[in-house]
């Protein structure tokens, strides 16, 4: 029996997990959320959690730009009549246990007075005394915890919201659509006094539940028709009418033998739940992109724009030829030309190289570099936000519903398999007893049981939750029909010598931490606790998950960084290095100008 996490109750994987598996948890984010909670006495939270949660991850020790809450909490106690309020977006939300803590965390701060979490909405409801409250310090203590704020939806309806009203007016058409038909299983004959009447409610509520529930998937197959593709609802389409016509063949003729009423109210029903399931399962995947999803990125203009505005703007006003500022921490949203002085940069997320480049004043700086300086970049663009890689990576599939030539090709053989089988079938019936209208019956028997409905609502799903699965991974699918393309690939070839790499570096021997003095993990922790070099980041995230990360001396020194060999820490006549060997001990090197940014 495999060993479960400590904290999230998946499974261990020692080769994994590294020196976090030897201690019980899946990775070290569980590990150090795990030591918060029961080091702040919030244990109920294990009393609560019902089922095994997702795994923490690497997130909770990254830096995370939360300046956006500001202007979000200001208008909110601007409008405020003795209470400021704000809905904000959760992410991280999986159990009872998580509402509880978070709502626990929020209300612990002096001037907070209402935290509601919507678990099924993945939304929390803030009310406070204004100036009471620093928003930002809550978005970081939770960010600790596992949980990520972002700002509140548009006023547009998700496509999963939409679907609920009609999901729910089918269930109440559904369930009378089988009362009414119930009878005629228990035994009520035709010429009952209310069979007639029983009859035409459940054809009513059969129709009902048909322009209700069967027009969403009508609509859908209709404009795959009209492009030219074979959409994925066509065959549950093709169910509904095929059941639903020929129950009002038999319900006009007498004929009950052909009636399917309540399978027709059922079956819209079902495959509503089935689409609706799906629905929320993408929306819920793709929501866990907050970093991203917080609306186009800003940057600081410095010269540019026609009107000579200077501030703060989106990154889709940006012109070639415009001169701009990023942040520590922030993606270069373009690509440009480093102007002034030299700066660090990862394109981890972009090459999969863990290691920084060093940028020199003057060099192309590829866009979604992340500025791994300790101060603000000042840099030229060269082109659009429309042209950038980062536009097109963040805008993802933009038509989730185009041609698949897979799936439209096991959908186009399988109808034509069962349109030849039933017209087989009836012609063979009606060949061998002269029964016209039972040799349809058999026809329409076959169409309708053979309905690939599982294959319109499982085959959507299943890619959306192997794309949420290589996310967890890793590993950004960015269009849904991958997996479709996957079975043409024959051969893969890795660049340099063949060596993968992981996406941030780790540290191999956390244990020689111990071995330091309480000074030396204190100016440590001081060095790398806001720098977004990848390797500050995994020595970060190592003195987090150990509890070595909170001696309060640590911030009476001055740190500065020698770009491309380290850091250097000065306090009471002392100085501290972390960086590359040969600088650390020799001291001060000039740069290498053939130290090239990719």
């Amino acid at each position: 029996m495999s060993e479960t996490c400590r904290h999230c109750g998946n499974p261990v994987s020692r080769e994994v997990a590294g020196e976090a598996g030897e201690n019980g948890f899946c990775c070290s984010g569980c590990e150090y959320v795990y030591r918060l909670i029961r080091g702040q006495n919030l244990d109920r939270f294990y009393d609560l959690r019902d089922r095994k949660v997702d795994p923490v991850g690497a997130y909770v020790f990254r830096p995370r730009d939360n300046r956006w809450l500001k202007g979000l909490g200001d208008h909110a106690e601007e409008e405020s009549k003795g209470r400021a309020v704000l809905t904000l977006r959760v992410q991280g939300i999986s159990c009872v246990g998580c509402v509880w803590l978070i709502e626990k965390l929020v209300l612990d701060h002096e001037g907070m007075r209402v935290a509601r979490v919507n678990a099924s909405a993945g939304t929390v409801r803030l009310e406070w005394i204004p100036d009471q409250v620093d928003l930002e310090e809550i978005a970081g203590e939770l960010q600790r915890f596992g949980y990520l704020l972002g700002p509140p939806g548009g006023p547009v309806r998700s496509e999963s919201s939409r679907l609920t009203l009609r999901l729910g007016l089918c269930a109440a058409f559904a369930m009378n659509a089988m009362l009414f038909t119930l009878p005629v299983y228990l035994g009520m004959q035709p010429d009952f006094w209310f069979a007639w009447l029983f009859s035409a409610l459940a054809f009513a509520f059969a129709t009902l539940a048909i322009v209700v529930g069967g027009s969403y998937f009508f609509q859908r197959s209709l404009a795959g028709i009209r492009r030219g593709v074979i959409h994925i609802d066509l065959p549950i389409s093709l169910g509904l009418v095929i059941a639903y016509l020929a129950s009002c063949y038999g319900w006009i003729l007498g004929r009950h033998d052909f009636i399917y009423f309540d399978f027709v109210a059922t079956f819209s029903f079902l495959m509503l739940v089935g689409r609706w399931t799906q629905q929320v399962a993408v929306e819920r995947n793709r929501s866990r992109l907050l970093d991203a999803n917080i609306g186009l990125p800003r940057v600081e203009m410095v010269v540019g724009l026609k009107e000579g505005n200077v501030g703060s703007v989106a990154v889709d006003r940006l012109k070639s030829g415009d001169i701009y500022r990023i942040e520590p921490g922030q993606a270069v949203p373009v690509c440009s030309q480093l102007r002034v002085g030299d700066a660090s940069f990862g394109l981890d997320w972009i090459s999969g190289e863990s290691e920084a480049q060093v940028g020199r004043n003057g060099q192309i700086i590829s866009a979604g570099a992340i500025n791994l300086s300790p101060g603000a970049v000042e840099l030229e663009a060269i082109e659009t936000w429309e042209e950038s890689l980062l536009s097109r990576l963040l805008a993802g599939d933009g038509n989730p519903d185009r041609e698949d030539p897979m799936l439209e090709r096991i959908i186009r053989w399988y109808l034509l398999a069962v349109l030849a089988v039933a017209a087989i079938g009836a012609a063979g019936w009606f060949l061998a007893t002269g029964q016209g209208l039972t040799a349809l019956q058999v026809a329409i028997s076959v169409l309708v049981v053979s309905c690939p409905c599982a294959l319109g609502v499982s085959l959507p799903l299943a890619d959306e939750m192997a794309a949420s699965r290589m996310r967890r991974l890793g590993v950004y699918v960015q269009t849904d029909h991958l997996w479709s393309r996957l079975r043409r690939v024959v051969t893969i070839v890795f660049d340099k010598t063949g060596t993968l790499t992981l996406e941030s570096p780790a540290l191999k021997n956390r244990n020689d931490l111990e071995g330091l003095g309480s000074v030396d993990l204190a100016v440590l922790w001081a060095m790398v606790r806001d720098s977004r070099h990848p390797v500050s980041s995994c020595l970060r995230e190592a003195l987090l998950a150990g509890g070595w990360a909170d001696d309060p001396g640590s911030d009476q020194g001055a740190l500065s960084e020698e770009v491309g060999h380290g850091l250097e820490w000065v306090q009471g006549g002392e100085t501290w290095r972390l960086g590359r060997p040969d600088w650390a001990i020799k001291g001060p090197v000039s740069p290498d100008p053939s130290d090239p940014v990719q």
